[in-house]
């Protein structure tokens, strides 16, 4: 799993101390582009969701033509 690495404890103590510096430092800006790095976060996470679609069919087209 990538946050039992260290490079993964280091990746989420950064946006951590991020998401703590903007909230209390930079509170207005944050809740004022809210919403658009909501709408942001969609397409990106539809590339991540889709990603194991591929993998799923070339397997079952692997293990068709092994069966014919």
């Amino acid at each position: 799993m990538f946050l039992s690495t260290p490079k993964g404890w280091l990746i989420l103590t950064a946006v951590i101390s991020l998401f703590y510096y903007l909230l209390t430092k930079h509170n207005q800006h944050f809740f004022e582009y809210l919403p658009f790095s909501i709408l942001l976060l969609c397409p990106v996470m539809h590339l991540f969701m889709h990603g194991s679609h591929h993998n799923k069919d070339n397997k079952d087209n692997k293990d068709n033509k092994d069966n014919k």
